[in-house]
C-alpha cells in the first residue's frame, strides 16, 4: 500500500515514529509492539475515509487487551462505533492476524485534516506534518506483552479457508511445498491477490483508493480464484488449463453488478451505495 494513500505512526511515549513503510508493504518489515496503555498509540492516516485495516500478526500477544478506534473530527478524537476485532481470542486483541472493522457514528463528521500546519493540528500528531488526511487512532485498554510484533497493516479479502473451499488442492502440504520449499500458508499470495483486485477496480474507474473499499467480504471470492490464478502460474505450462480457468472465474467474479464502496466519502455503505450499478465491465 502506498505511503501516499495511507500512513501509520507509532506514538510511543510521545515519541513519533513513522512505520509507514514497515507496515504497507508486507515484505518490508516488522514492528514490535510492547505497547503501555496508558501512554502508547497506533495512528493510522488515509487519502479517503475507511472503515477496516487488516492486521497480520508475526508474534501473537498473550495479555488481555482490547482495542479501541477513535475517529478526527477536527475538534477532537471521536469514538467509532461497532467495532470488531477478529485480531482478538477471548479479549486478547492481536493474539491472531485478522481484520479489525468499525463504523463511524453516524452523526460525526470525520474530517480530512493536517497533523500541524497553518493552524491545523491533530492531538498527539502535531510533532508531524502531514496534510490532507483521514485519520483514525487506536488505543489498547491494556498492556500488550513486550515481544508482540505485526508485519503488516493493510488489506486482505480471503484466507487459507476460503481458498480450500475452492481449491482443496491447494491447501495440501505438498502441493505448498512444490510452490516453495517450507511454505506453510499462501498468506502472501492472499495480500497479492487484494492488490490486484484494488489495482482492476481503478482500472475500471470503479474506485480511486483501496479505502473506498468497505465491504470487503463481497471480494473473497474473487481474491480465492486470483490465488489459485498465481499458484497455477508459478507451477508452470502442465497446469495452464488450472490457471485459464481460474482466471476466467475471477473476471466473472469481479463483474458484479454491485461492489459496495464509499462514492460520497463518510465510511459509511449509504441505500444509493448498497444499489449502484457499474454499468462497463470489461469481457
Amino acid at each position: 500500500m502506498s505511503i501516499m494513500s495511507s500512513r501509520i505512526i507509532w506514538s510511543d511515549n510521545t515519541v513519533l515514529k513513522d512505520v509507514s513503510t514497515s507496515l504497507n508493504n508486507y515484505k518490508s518489515g516488522t514492528l514490535v509492539l510492547p505497547l503501555v496503555a496508558a501512554e502508547d498509540f497506533i495512528y493510522i492516516g488515509s487519502d479517503f475515509p475507511f472503515n477496516h485495516r487488516y492486521i497480520d500478526v508475526k508474534v501473537a500477544n498473550d495479555q488481555t487487551a482490547g482495542i479501541n478506534v477513535h475517529l478526527w473530527d477536527a475538534n477532537g478524537w471521536k469514538a467509532a462505533n461497532d467495532v470488531i476485532d477478529q485480531t482478538s481470542i477471548g479479549g486478547i486483541s492481536l493474539s491472531q492476524s485478522g481484520v479489525l472493522s468499525w463504523v463511524k457514528a453516524e452523526r460525526e463528521v470525520w474530517a480530512r485534516w493536517d497533523t500541524n500546519n497553518e493552524g491545523e493540528q491533530i492531538e498527539g500528531l502535531t510533532g508531524l506534518n502531514i496534510l490532507n488526511m483521514y485519520w483514525a487512532r487506536l488505543t489498547f485498554t491494556g498492556n500488550l506483552d513486550v515481544l508482540t510484533e505485526i508485519e503488516y497493516l493493510g488489506h486482505k479479502f480471503s484466507d487459507d479457508a476460503d481458498l480450500d473451499i475452492l481449491y482443496p488442492d491447494l491447501t495440501r502440504t505438498a502441493v505448498k511445498v512444490q510452490f516453495k520449499a517450507a511454505k506453510t500458508d499462501w498468506k502472501l499470495q492472499h495480500i497479492q491477490a487484494a492488490e490486484e483486485i484494488i489495482k482492476d477496480l481503478k482500472n475500471r474507474s470503479i474506485i480511486k483508493s483501496k479505502n473506498q473499499i468497505l465491504d470487503w467480504e463481497l471480494f473473497t471470492d474473487a481474491a480465492v480464484h486470483k490465488v489459485a490464478e498465481i499458484a497455477f502460474n508459478a507451477f508452470g505450462k502442465d497446469f495452464a488449463e488450472e490457471k485459464a480457468a481460474a482466471a476466467g472465474e475471477y473476471k466473472k467474479e469481479l463483474n458484479k453488478a454491485v461492489y459496495n464502496v464509499d462514492l460520497n466519502n463518510n465510511a459509511t455503505l449509504d441505500t444509493a451505495e448498497r444499489t449502484f450499478r457499474q454499468g462497463i465491465l470489461y469481457r
